[in-house]
């Protein structure tokens, strides 16, 4: 089924005839396949609807229902104990016996069952108050509000990594394990890296971002980058690249975001942030953009901060490009023009580096 997947992979991981996918690979190869048979429409939303009722109604309880309510609804149902056990037995006589023990401690189990099913259903109806008060407050934060969450950011308005190629290749090109670009936009900067080696692979939760990086044949999985690094485990990656998210998310995210690269990357790993400059930012963004974004840019001084807080060393900032503009016939003009521009205007984007500290030899 995922052949075609596999064959056209740029991943050196993946080129090897040698290699064993690990289920991070096969887990981006089947969403892969999954977003372009919805693009082709062989995979409609009603059959994926009806495949999901069917695998709830054979799950055990928990296994499924990411949701608040849908998990309530299950544990509503799971709260009324059966209090009538099964006789059943393929052993001659024990039937008969477990028939009278039933009937023996009928008094006794139906007593301690009634008061476990008032236990669970009043422990889940208090749990649904407590949930309802917790979606008004939600509905208050724009950072927290589920329904301004499912609202992208358009990916014209991402950063332009073409200018941090050469950065990103000198820093990452000898990576000893797998590298991390959260989130990967239209996948450029991560399908180069993969041109010449690095074994990449991206995280990016828009739909249109990770159709892009399909063309380029890049390894991408639809979710969030905060989600992904919290299921990362300890010293899983080679190195990070963090971009798009880290012009976005509310200050707590980007501080997370920080604290769980630490604990991802391997030792001696570095990590790469590419952001807009805080001052670039406000003149930038399309309003769209700026309206939608629940956090701001950082300024690259407090990157070096928040890294070096959280383990880090060697942090040191890079500054992009100032806006161009259009040339003056005078070169004096034109020279002058442009140095007030970099003034007035400052860069438009930055790159951070660190690296976490090598483990000492004895």
């Amino acid at each position: 089924m995922f052949t075609r997947v596999r064959d056209s992979s740029t991943s050196p991981a993946s080129a090897r005839p040698d290699a064993r996918p690990d289920a991070a690979t096969l887990m981006a190869e089947i969403e892969r396949e999954v977003r372009e048979r919805r693009r082709s429409g062989d995979l409609p939303a009603d059959l994926e609807r009806d495949l999901d009722r069917v695998f709830e109604s054979v799950a055990p309880p928990g296994a499924v229902g990411t949701g608040f309510e849908p998990t309530l609804e299950r544990a509503e149902r799971a709260a009324f104990v059966d209090p009538v056990g099964p006789t059943d037995s393929r052993f001659p006589g024990v039937s008969f016996l477990r028939r009278i023990l039933r009937k023996l401690l009928a008094f006794y189990v139906e007593h301690v069952v009634r008061q476990v099913s008032a236990f669970g259903v009043t422990l889940v109806r208090s749990v649904r108050l407590l949930g309802s008060r917790v979606s008004a407050l939600e509905a208050r934060s724009p950072a927290l509000d589920p329904r301004v969450r499912q609202l992208a950011a358009p990916l014209e308005a991402d950063l332009d990594t073409s200018q941090w190629v050469p950065l990103a290749e000198s820093l990452l090109g000898g990576a000893s394990g797998r590298v991390l670009h959260a989130e990967c936009g239209d996948g450029r900067l991560a399908a180069r890296l993969a041109e010449i080696g690095v074994d990449i692979y991206a995280v990016d939760p828009r739909d249109d971002a990770a159709a892009r990086a399909d063309e380029l044949r890049v390894e991408v999985r639809a979710v969030e980058a905060l989600a992904h690094l919290r299921a990362l485990p300890q010293g899983s990656l080679g190195g990070l690249v963090l971009s798009g998210c880290v012009d976005r998310l509310p200050l707590g995210d980007l501080d997370e975001i920080a604290r769980l690269a630490a604990g991802a990357l391997t030792a001696g790993a570095p990590v790469l942030v590419l952001g807009v400059h805080p001052g670039h930012w406000a003149r930038s963004r399309t309003p769209i953009a700026a309206d939608l974004a629940p956090g701001h840019p950082l300024h690259p001084e407090t990157w070096e901060w928040l890294l070096t807080t959280h383990g880090f060393e060697s942090a040191e900032s890079r500054l992009g490009a100032a806006p161009a503009f259009d040339a003056v016939p005078d070169a004096a003009s034109d020279a002058n023009f442009r140095r007030i521009g970099e003034l007035l205007l400052g860069p438009e984007t930055f790159a951070v580096t660190a690296r976490l500290p090598r483990v000492a030899t004895a």
